[in-house]
């Protein structure tokens, strides 16, 4: 292997143990208040600001033109170093901790499902699945398989997307199931009365057709097949958003209730309605905002489409 080769290697894992283990595991140690006055101070501050950031606001910014792109930013840091901290504390803190962290505005149906419960890339809710144990619903994630530029810039970014995993079983959640072939699973998941949690607002890849509805000053297409997969299996669909008070670090979990007997898609409108009110209370916790390019679309169709697969 090249010298160059290795010194690119060993400094983009280096930037990885520093960003997403080293530091984010002594932030957790800390008081939480402690914690969160010092990851505000570093997201002020710019800390471990990479192309990313600058992306997000570059395509966010056209849909925001009132918004102040300094603080627009300082928000976005915060929320990822909230993220990376938060996969160290589900590990770290029991329950009881958990449960003082969290207001929750609706509540979780009595039964145990099963049920499609969708959310959104809006905030962050790596504590989610300690809440659904408790309620007694076990529920698996469905999510693309990561890859390192997703969470960092070397191979210990796959590390750590281990230990997010690990995260959501520990907290008595189920397998993750990721997308690629995941209808079949899905399907047995339900049939076995397991729910599964899923988020739509990402691009459609060319083998899913789409759903267009309004989101903040225009249009987005985004695909919907887990709502017919839900349909097919007769399961109940439930929506919840989590978040983050940037004032006091508390979390914020609301559970929203969903229309009875709601078809595809009413159900895709209720779902963009709602990611549309969270836009507009905080722009800058969508995670997803450089890929937001690719689902927003310039003209309305005339008719929805209707996806085929949720993968």
């Amino acid at each position: 292997m090249e010298p160059r080769r290795v010194i690119d290697l060993l400094k983009r894992n280096g930037t990885d143990l520093l960003h997403l283990f080293l530091v984010p595991i002594l932030i957790a140690l800390l008081p939480w208040k402690l914690a969160f006055r010092l990851l505000k101070r570093m997201a002020r501050q710019g800390y471990a600001d990479g192309p990313g950031v600058e992306r997000a606001w570059q395509a966010a910014r056209p849909h925001l033109p009132k918004q102040d792109g300094e603080d627009w930013k300082s928000r976005f840091r915060l929320l990822q170093l909230v993220e990376r901290v938060d996969t160290w504390l589900v590990l770290l803190r029991p329950a009881r901790w958990w449960s003082r962290q969290i207001d929750q505005t609706g509540t979780w149906p009595a039964h145990a499902g099963p049920f499609v419960l969708l959310t959104f890339h809006w905030g962050g809710g790596q504590w989610i699945w300690r809440q659904l144990h408790q309620a007694g619903i076990p529920a698996h994630f469905l999510a693309r398989r990561p890859q390192a530029a997703d969470l960092g810039a070397g191979r210990l970014a796959i590390w750590f997307a281990r230990v997010r995993e690990f995260g959501i079983f520990r907290q008595g959640g189920c397998a993750v199931i990721f997308t690629g072939g995941s209808s079949a699973r899905i399907h047995e998941a339900l049939q076995h009365r397991r729910s599964v949690v899923g988020m739509l607002d990402l691009p459609a890849t060319t083998t899913q057709t789409i759903l267009r509805r309004p989101l903040l000053d225009g249009e987005v297409a985004i695909p919907f097949g887990l709502l017919r997969v839900a349909a097919a299996a007769n399961a109940k669909v439930l929506m919840f958003s989590c978040s983050l008070d940037v004032d006091s670090g508390r979390r914020r979990l609301q559970i929203l209730d969903v229309p009875a007997h709601a078809d595809v898609p009413a159900l895709a409108s209720a779902y963009v309605e709602h990611l549309d009110r969270c836009l507009r209370s905080e722009s800058a916790f969508w995670q997803v905002w450089s890929s937001a390019p690719m689902m927003f679309v310039q003209n309305r169709a005339d008719a929805d489409a209707e996806e085929v697969a949720p993968d």
